[in-house]
């Protein structure tokens, strides 16, 4: 139950309203008395009690925004994973309650004028609440299958259009706009702030808060690798209330002045375990989506660069695809392909997890391949792992090291007997943090408490982090077989590629 209090306002009668619940006090300076009526308290796992705008729970109530429960937070994890059965719904909910959140402190600790402004703050609650609108089935699975097809499709951009479909066809959400004030500029700052398409405003530090290209500190990432690790029961030590406690806006010297989300310098410790947490889930993640393989569909050919973990899914949906598997919504004559549903935002936001089942449940004789694949996904039939081998050659890139990993393989074992080159196959474990190979510590700037509208780098971080830097730098290639081998076989194949042991 959340509780609202007055607090007196200044001379002017300008006043703030605080809301206090099982985490504490918040500031609600775009909640009016009759929004908290209109609002709504959703009861979350790892948040608490969390209560939103009337305008956020109006999206949340339209046919496109609730087409996220049936879509899997994080894929194929689900099928290792008993756990892992959170989806995007209830994470986006989560973004946009800790963006409001993180607002709220960042506006107590600066004067009248350069405050977060009501409109902007439910602008980034809108954004955190949207960021998501446009992924496909499984999530980032999709991305990875349309890469098969050459189609440079990413589900940012995809979100933007959900969004506009979504004010398209909903016009009680189209009157919530009008009704709080959000025209025009605040709809595109919403879809900027989903893209990250950061402006050069004296408030750019605003898109530091849902999708933060600096460093990668921002609510999106609290959300989501705190509920995948109370899914997966993977444990953490991390605590982003904390970390919210200590968070302001400053001018970052070694930036031009320039004002960036920062932190108190004796938060390092906490930052420190975020990262760590971070790498170790995410690792831990990729590692146990490799290991579940099965074959490769007859005639599919991969063309994607993506990791092993999920292509027996996108072999399914790809054969589905080649025999001619459609979508059809009333109104729209043309029928879609797997492959073109995204030209098509109604089309697409037809889309869920749902096809697979679709397809497995499917008694069209022409997707009978596509069953078969699915089934074998059910049945765990799956390859074996060989052995692994990390990257260690200072510029090579993660497709390059995979690539010559292959051809050791295709020269190496080509020469024996034993085993068929075609049976075996590369899957990738590519963990970047979001920031291409550059250290993101390089870009968090704490404070002082002597000095806190000034902040700049702090070498005392990079030093801390770096013996964890593998957590979230690595490219790791892991060797599969497609059929049962001796241990005998592993060993002597292990010795002849170079590769580390499997565990």
């Amino acid at each position: 139950m959340t509780s609202y209090f007055p607090v007196p306002g200044d001379a002017s009668g300008n006043g703030h309203r605080f809301s206090i619940n099982e985490n504490g006090w918040h500031k609600t300076d775009n909640m009016a008395a009759s929004d908290v009526l209109e609002g709504k308290v959703f009861n979350d796992c790892i948040h608490g009690h969390m209560m939103l705008h009337p305008l956020c729970v109006g999206i949340i109530d339209t046919p496109e925004f609730q087409r996220l429960r049936n879509i899997k937070q994080n894929g194929v994890v689900y099928f290792i994973y008993p756990g892992a059965c959170h989806n995007r719904f209830e994470h986006s909910l989560g973004v946009c309650y800790l963006a409001g959140q993180m607002v709220d402190v960042l506006n107590c600790c600066r004067e009248q004028e350069g405050r977060i402004t009501a409109s902007e703050k439910l602008c980034l609650q809108v954004a955190g609440l949207c960021h998501d609108l446009g992924h496909g089935p499984f999530s980032h699975t999709w991305e990875h299958f349309l890469g098969r097809f050459n189609k440079h499709w990413k589900h940012e951009e995809e979100s933007i259009n959900m969004f506009d479909l979504l004010l398209k066809n909903n016009e009680s959400v189209q009157k919530l706009f009008i009704k709080y004030g959000l025209e025009e500029n605040e709809i595109n700052l919403i879809k900027n702030l989903i893209l990250g398409h950061r402006n050069v405003s004296a408030k750019s530090y605003l898109f530091e808060i849902i999708s933060n290209n600096e460093n990668g500190i921002d609510v999106d990432k609290w959300d989501y690798f705190l509920r995948d690790s109370l899914q997966l029961n993977l444990k953490i030590t991390f605590d982003y209330r904390r970390l919210l406690q200590f968070c302001r806006v400053a001018a970052v010297v070694d930036d031009g002045n320039t004002k960036h989300v920062c932190f108190r310098d004796k938060e390092v410790t906490n930052i420190h375990d975020m990262f760590l947490c971070a790498g170790v889930v995410f690792s831990r993640k990729e590692k146990d989506r490799n290991k579940e393989m099965v074959p490769h569909a007859q005639g599919c050919t991969d063309t994607s660069e993506t990791s092993e973990k999920m292509r027996r899914i996108m072999d399914a949906f790809q054969l589905a695809d080649q025999v001619g598997f459609t979508l059809q919504i009333p109104g729209d004559p043309r029928k879609y392909r797997l492959s073109e549903a995204h030209e098509s935002s109604a089309v697409f936001s037809t889309l869920t997890d749902h096809v697979f089942y679709s397809i497995l449940y499917s008694v069209d004789p022409h997707l009978a391949l596509s069953r078969s694949v699915l089934n074998r996904i059910l049945r765990r039939e799956l390859y074996q792992l060989v052995g692994s081998r990390r990257k260690t050659q200072e510029g090579q890139g993660a497709k390059d090291f995979k690539y010559e990993l292959e051809q050791e393989i295709k020269s190496i074992l080509s020469l024996q007997t034993e085993w068929q080159v075609s049976n075996f196959t590369v899957g990738l474990i590519d963990i970047d943090m979001d920031k291409k190979s550059q250290n993101p510590l390089k870009h968090i700037y704490l404070y002082k408490k002597s000095n806190i509208n000034e902040a700049k780098a702090n070498p005392e971080l990079l030093q801390l982090m770096q013996p964890m830097s593998n957590h979230f730098f690595r490219v790791e290639a892991l060797v599969f077989y497609k059929n049962k081998l001796e241990e005998t076989e592993v060993k002597k194949i292990q010795e002849m590629l170079c590769l580390d042991h499997a565990d």
